[in-house]
């Protein structure tokens, strides 16, 4: 998907703030992204280098960066669907886009991803017992009640 006109809006006002000539910029685009022009970006792309161009200028994390964050520490990064689906469910199939949440569903969306990240960590740790407990010999098959 093609990034939108915010996005190019956003990304010039960055390169205007940082004071980047045309050199630099696209040298700074290709080392965030291995392009060189801001045409051959996609949306995640574009979000990605707009997200480092904030950091540069020490803008605070917003909610969207967050909440991609929490993307990726998941391993739902570069699957849209997945949390295109998980917002569906957070909001009963009233939105499907991050975009189109307020403030307060972001919030309670980040809540949600904290929650299921903390889920898969007590599932890993659940697995390690579990794997423990298959060690331990059971009472030989001769062994009645």
């Amino acid at each position: 998907m093609k990034w939108s006109i915010g996005q190019q809006r956003k990304y010039r006002a960055q390169v205007r703030e940082l004071g980047l000539d045309d050199e630099a910029r696209r040298a700074l685009l290709s080392a965030l992204t291995g392009k060189c022009s801001t045409t051959e970006l996609d949306s995640r792309e574009m979000a990605d280098v707009i997200r480092e161009q904030a950091r540069r200028l020490g803008h605070r994390a917003t909610q969207d960066d967050m909440i991609h964050g929490l993307e990726r520490a998941l391993g739902w990064y570069g699957q849209p669907a997945r949390l295109k689906g998980f917002i569906r469910r957070q909001t009963h199939g009233r939105k499907h886009e991050l975009s189109a949440l307020t403030p307060r569903e972001k919030s309670a969306l980040i809540e949600a991803l904290k929650g299921v990240r903390e889920h898969r960590r007590q599932g890993v740790k659940r697995d390690r017992r579990q794997r423990q407990l298959s060690l331990i010999p059971g009472p030989p098959a001769s062994f009645k009640r």
